[in-house]
């Protein structure tokens, strides 16, 4: 089985939610997945962030993930319950939609908590943006977003952690 893949050839893709679905069952012995990085790769749909949750769930190897994302209000997805991937250090979006800016602050929070959840091992310093057709001065809405997102994982980690010791700490009786 292989455990690095890179498909970023010159050329158009149309990749969807389900094209995640697809690609993460058939690797589960993945370590490295790259998904239309680079600037000759034109993506003309962009799953939504509900799809990383296929490869928190199906590809438990995955070290490093490098895939195009749209992030919109309509595809905030539910937490997950128990899908994750221990092993994710590196997330790169590719080429993503940044949300509109009055959706913008609402977004970020449950996010960030979803990121956390699929990927409890993902660090700010493993989230970074590429972006490749699209031409900006300072930093792109998309880069800051993903950026925002990160700068709260470990937050969220920390008090997932709190909640956990809280919830199977004895309970005192007063009898």
């Amino acid at each position: 089985r292989p455990t690095h893949l890179d498909v970023s050839p010159p050329a158009h893709f149309q990749l969807s939610d389900a094209n995640y679905y697809h690609i993460a069952r058939a690797g589960p012995a993945l370590t490295s997945l790259v998904l239309a990085d680079g600037p000759t790769c034109i993506v003309r749909a962009h799953p939504s962030l509900a799809a990383l949750a296929h490869f928190a769930e199906h590809a438990p190897q995955l070290r490093a993930l490098a895939l195009p994302l749209t992030i919109a209000a309509a595809d905030q997805p539910p937490l997950p319950l128990a899908y994750h991937s221990a092993a994710l250090r590196t997330l790169v979006v590719c080429d993503c939609e940044a949300p509109p800016e009055a959706s913008h602050r609402a977004q970020i929070i449950p996010s960030a908590a979803f990121v956390a959840r699929c990927f409890p091992q993902l660090s700010p310093a493993g989230v970074s943006v590429r972006e490749y057709t699209r031409s900006f001065w300072g930093d792109a809405p998309q880069a800051v977003w993903w950026r925002e997102v990160a700068g709260l994982l470990p937050i969220i980690r920390t008090t997932r952690k709190t909640e956990q010791r809280a919830a199977s700490a004895p309970v005192p009786s007063f009898a």
